[in-house]
């Protein structure tokens, strides 16, 4: 049995997800990205508790070819920010930023949640993930064969 914590915090200067055209710089600040603790049995599984990965976070950049291509399915990654401009008058920017209109599918991302996963070991993998006001998801893979290059 191990029993841990992962911590991970971010400290952002002029971060693309707020700076946009009329608003070019930002002031900085510290971010939470994880912090959970686990117990973990190569018999039972993990159970993660805390702010982290939901089951669902980066089903959509699942890449089974294994050449990487869709590694990053977030096309809005670095420039969130950015404003569109209006249609009729190039010169006027609209509200709408690009983190407006592009999604990469990653659901929930990181949230407060209690956290199940299968051993590492089976064949089948199973994610469970229960949030506060009674939301949930859940993802499975299934490994049939396992190719070595």
């Amino acid at each position: 049995m191990k029993i841990g914590t992962n911590i991970e915090h971010e400290y952002q200067i002029n971060s693309t997800y707020n700076i946009s055209q009329d608003n070019p710089t930002e002031n900085t600040s510290f971010v939470k990205r994880i912090l959970e603790a686990y117990f973990e049995s190569q018999k039972y599984g993990k159970i993660s508790m805390g702010h982290g990965s939901t089951a669902s976070a980066g089903s959509s950049e699942i890449d089974y070819s294994g050449t990487t291509i869709v590694s990053c399915s977030a096309s809005s990654f670095t420039n969130k920010g950015l404003k569109f401009r209006d249609r009729n008058d190039a010169y006027n920017l609209t509200d709408v930023q690009i983190k407006n209109v592009f999604d990469n599918l990653d659901d929930l991302s990181r949230r407060m949640r209690l956290r199940y996963d299968t051993p590492k070991s089976s064949q089948k993998k199973i994610r469970l993930c229960f949030y506060r006001s009674s939301k949930y998801d859940g993802r499975t893979n299934y490994t049939i064969h396992q190719f070595k290059a």
